[in-house]
């Protein structure tokens, strides 16, 4: 069972010769007749039965002259990642080196419960660094699984709940970026941005230097002064699977979807010093659409979706010019028989006055409204004479 969200992994090693990902591991055949009989907890809510996620290594023989062994098939191992105590996922490779791995790390309390994950931010998480032995197991002639030891290495401290390591490369240097708060606390509150400069994991005599500030810190301030004013970072689960940075002139920056009011919005954000920028149009009509990045190409364009309450999904393209102008085009909207019946629906979004978190939605119709039409029908049928 391969994973999805929560706990997916899906990565290319640099050199192309190596993919990784996590799946359930399957039960071991234990002679202990006990063992099966043990408390083995799961993620909770929405992943009940999900218990020992496990990252996998898929290997192949890159060059042309090893690439058939002797028996004529190709050479290839899969290898099983080996942790006692954490339980590994969203895992990915560094830029930098095929033995090197990041990872979310999700530890069981000490009386031997694992937390649920869904909406809940707050658990205790960390990004781990995984780092892969030198000399890997042979399995030439079939596909049989073999269980590698790591040595893993926590980079976060245990007061911190995080998620969703992602990596990118600019200039030579290599970047980590995740999601984070404190352990406790709101379940689905604010996320800060943390950021970590890894351009020399691939040098194991060198410890990463981690920083406990973070690039998009979380907000002391619960209200907002004003509707337009930045409300702190509020992003799903993950960020993008695909790096999310664009190279605009000013440096590197991240694209993430964020929640701001009662709307998804797209958000820019500066690795130089964390400046976000909202980059959702702002006018009256688009102030309805909730807006969800989908990825970018590295460089000057973002892909996104956007839909409302009336307009089903839409597939934007953001283009950013030599300047750093954002401009959006439309490349594809479905078409759906109950268009017309959707477009009938006019909302309204209003702002309550001094009351920054509340808003309100007016619906309306430029159609009679059918419930009145059915219950006028009924009214008519109740005052109709009866027949004996």
């Amino acid at each position: 069972m391969v994973y999805l969200e929560y706990l997916a992994s899906l990565s290319f090693a640099p050199s192309e010769s190596t993919i990784l990902y996590t799946a359930e591991a399957k039960k071991s055949e234990a002679k202990d007749p006990f063992e099966k009989f043990r408390f083995n907890p799961d993620f909770g809510e929405g992943l009940v039965g999900k218990k020992r996620p496990v990252t996998f290594i898929f290997r192949w023989d890159s060059s042309h002259q090893s690439r058939i062994n002797d028996s004529g098939k190709p050479k290839y191992t899969l290898n099983e990642l080996k942790s006692e105590d954490v339980r590994f996922g969203q895992a990915l490779f560094s830029p930098n080196s095929d033995r090197i791995i990041y990872a979310t790390g999700y530890e069981i309390t000490m009386d031997g419960r694992m937390l649920g994950l869904k909406a809940c931010y707050n658990r205790p998480n960390g990004i781990w660094q995984l780092h892969l032995p030198e000399q890997r197991p042979e399995r030439a002639d079939k596909l049989d699984t073999a269980v590698v030891a790591v040595t893993s290495e926590k980079l976060t401290p245990a007061s911190l709940s995080c998620r969703s390591p992602r990596t990118f490369s600019h200039d030579g240097a290599s970047t980590l970026v995740w999601l984070g708060r404190t352990t406790g606390g709101a379940h689905n509150g604010a996320s800060a941005l943390y950021s970590l400069d890894i351009s020399s994991d691939s040098d194991t005599s060198r410890s990463l230097q981690y920083t406990d500030k973070p690039l998009v810190p979380i907000l002391k301030d619960d209200i907002p002064s004003s509707p337009r004013v930045f409300p702190g970072l509020y992003p799903s689960c993950n960020l993008p699977s695909s790096p999310p940075v664009v190279d605009l002139a000013s440096g590197p920056s991240i694209v993430v979807h964020s929640q701001w009011g009662s709307r998804t919005t797209v958000l820019l954000i500066s690795t130089q010093d964390g400046t976000v920028t909202d980059l959702t149009p702002s006018s009256e009509e688009e102030e309805l659409y909730s807006w969800t990045v989908l990825a970018t190409d590295g460089q000057s364009h973002v892909v996104c979706q956007r839909s409302s309450t009336s307009v089903p999904y839409e597939i934007m393209l953001g283009h950013f010019d030599d300047a750093g102008r954002l401009s959006w085009h439309l490349i594809d909207k479905p078409y759906l028989p109950a268009h017309s019946k959707l477009f009938s629906i006019l909302w309204t979004h209003t702002q309550l006055y001094h009351l920054n978190i509340f808003s309100v939605f007016i619906i309306e119709s430029t159609r009679p409204c059918l419930l009145s039409a059915l219950l006028s029908c009924r009214s008519q049928t109740d005052t109709q004479p009866k027949r004996s």
